[in-house]
């Protein structure tokens, strides 16, 4: 309560400075501005005093805007302390410390009004009491397979990993951490985080499960393809052989030496029919599959046994075997 009121009483003294007296420190400084500067330095400070009221009624988030409106029309450190204190009261810690750091920018003399450099002494003192309030993570990953690299966001933000893993200063409050790494299942982890927090996330990659209905319906429409390109393949072959025959039989009346090409002409159309029904009917099989597999509640292992396949072609049908 006690660093309240202090905090109030610096808020006021400052407002009362930036709003009473600032003008009259800069005409002992200087001579008196006219025209647009000020008018731009009037505006600004009815944007200030706006800003102040806001803040003392608890509206931080209000506050920042009317200040920052004040600093673009004229260019005050008293603007961005008080921005600084505000971003602070929102726990946006991060952001506060960098509004601390432009109260600091300008290098003021001895002519500066004395609410500038007051501006600057307080943010020297609050700085540095800030930063030890803003907590760090670090991401520490087991599992990750030979030779890969898992990738480590928080909160959407790719972390460098460095000797020390993966870290980050934030903000307190939630957050989100995911990592990937080849062939193994993302992981994604809420977690909250203390003000001055040193908060540590483990965490162990398992390789990646598929939801069931994923790999038959990948095999399926695999093989559907294999059954479309032989029905091609086939089919132009047939068509080869039968345009063989047109030109060797032109009365349409063949020499029993072209009936071995009109049977090869036969059965490669029987083939490419076959393919195109079956590969038509499996390449529709795995999109059912794929579209109405389980939801990811419903986990198919993933073990060692190879997925074999095998496809053959008769006159009369086309042949696939397979083990799952």
């Amino acid at each position: 309560m006690t660093n309240d009121r202090s905090l109030a009483r610096g808020l006021l003294a400052v407002a009362a400075v930036l709003g009473l007296t600032l003008g009259a420190s800069l005409v002992m400084a200087a001579p008196p501005p006219k025209g647009a500067e000020q008018q731009a330095r009037e505006v600004a400070r009815t944007f200030g005093k706006r800003g102040f009221e806001l803040f003392e009624a608890g509206d931080y988030e209000g506050a920042i805007g009317q200040f920052q409106q004040a600093e673009e029309n004229f260019h005050a450190p008293t603007h961005w302390l008080l921005i600084a204190r505000s971003q602070a009261k929102l726990g946006r810690l991060l952001e506060a410390e960098k509004s601390y750091k432009l109260v600091l920018v300008d290098e003021l003399d001895r002519s500066a009004p004395k609410a500038f450099t007051a501006a600057q002494d307080s943010a020297r003192e609050e700085l540095a009491s800030l930063r030890s309030r803003i907590p760090e993570v670090s991401v520490d990953v087991l599992g990750i397979p030979e030779g890969a690299t898992a990738e480590v966001f928080l909160d959407g933000t790719r972390l460098d990993a460095g000797p020390r893993g993966s870290r980050a200063r934030v903000d307190p409050g939630s957050h989100q951490v995911r990592v990937t790494a080849p062939t193994m299942a993302p992981v994604e982890r809420d977690i909250e985080v203390a003000e001055g927090a040193d908060q540590r996330v483990l965490v162990e990659l398992q390789p990646a499960r598929y939801s069931a209905g994923v790999i038959p319906g990948a095999i399926a429409i695999g093989l559907g393809a294999v059954g479309l390109g032989l029905g091609t393949v086939t089919g132009a072959m047939s068509l080869s052989r039968v345009g063989d025959l047109d030109q060797s039989c032109p009365s349409k009346r063949c020499s029993p030496a072209e009936k071995s090409i009109a049977d090869e002409a036969r059965t490669l159309g029987t083939v490419s029919t076959i393919g195109f029904v079956a590969g038509g009917v499996l390449a529709a099989a795995g999109v059912t599959l794929l579209v109405l597999r389980p939801g990811s509640g419903t986990r198919a292992s993933t073990s060692g046994q190879a997925v074999q396949v095998n496809v053959a072609a008769s006159p009369n049908a086309l042949i696939v075997r397979g083990v799952f």
